[in-house]
């Protein structure tokens, strides 16, 4: 091998750095990508979150930046330890992500790993995004869960909480324009609204929404809320108890919705 014409760039015509020292360079440099964490490609697989700094991330905040710089290049499960993290979350749309590269933040279980926003919305997701087996609450009337325009995410086996409250503007999960979006297996609590979702009129492109085995408790206005949305599914849902001694579910100007 010529080392003189192995691994150099040229700069006008003449070699930057070559031979031995372009060798050492990318050594150097492969060295600090591992350093720093540096990602060549996007996230795939396993990662954990841990509070104590024992896994790969110690907040989800963290994780969800390299999310933003990275993207994916496959699905990402984030395993959530037991712990309490107070943070407002914003999972956009991640480059690489899709029905197929899905990202899910796994917790411990219900009371064991805590998502709490203080007195703002803990969550606001975009995108194939899903939040699975954890305490996710507000202090605030605001949305618990905004999924307002998103596609393809997810809560599932989770304990959704909003102050119980007479204000309207308290939501557990707050749905405007979603497309696709499961909730299933959740304790759903307080709120005015447990689940609020509203499409656009005489419009397939929101809705297709799973909302099932859920048990929607202490709401002050409406446990299910739907206004032109299309073709959602909603089953097999327990309606536990009222703030104010009354539940309702309100439907208006559903498109071939499944209510069971």
């Amino acid at each position: 091998m010529n080392m003189q014409n192995h691994l150099f760039t040229k700069q006008r015509g003449r070699p930057l750095l070559g031979g031995f020292r372009g060798v050492l360079a990318a050594m150097l440099f492969g060295t600090f990508l591992f350093a720093t964490g540096a990602k060549a490609t996007g996230l795939s697989g396993t990662y954990t979150i841990d509070a104590s700094g024992s896994g790969n991330y110690v907040s989800f905040k963290a994780a969800i930046s390299d999310l933003n710089t990275y993207g994916v290049s496959g699905s990402v499960v984030f395993n959530v330890t037991a712990a309490t993290y107070t943070e407002n979350l914003s999972v956009g749309s991640i480059t690489g992500s899709s029905a197929n590269y899905t990202i899910t933040f796994h917790g411990k279980g219900r009371g064991n790993t805590i998502l709490s926003g203080g007195s703002s919305s803990p969550i606001t997701m975009k995108a194939y995004t899903f939040f699975d087996g954890m305490t996710i609450s507000t202090t605030g009337t605001v949305y618990t869960v905004n999924a307002a325009n998103s596609k393809g995410c997810g809560i599932t086996n989770c304990n959704v909480i909003a102050p119980t409250t007479t204000s309207s503007s308290a939501y557990v999960i707050y749905a405007n324009d979603a497309n696709s979006l499961t909730v299933y297996n959740n304790y759903l609590y307080g709120g005015y609204y447990g689940i609020y979702t509203y499409g656009t009129n005489g419009s397939s492109a929101y809705g297709l929404g799973r909302y099932s085995h859920n048990r929607f408790i202490e709401q002050s206005g409406y446990s299910y809320y739907a206004l032109f949305t299309y073709k959602d599914s909603v089953a097999f849902n327990t309606f536990d108890s009222a703030y104010n001694g009354q539940q309702q579910c309100c439907l208006f100007e559903e498109e071939n919705d499944n209510f069971t």
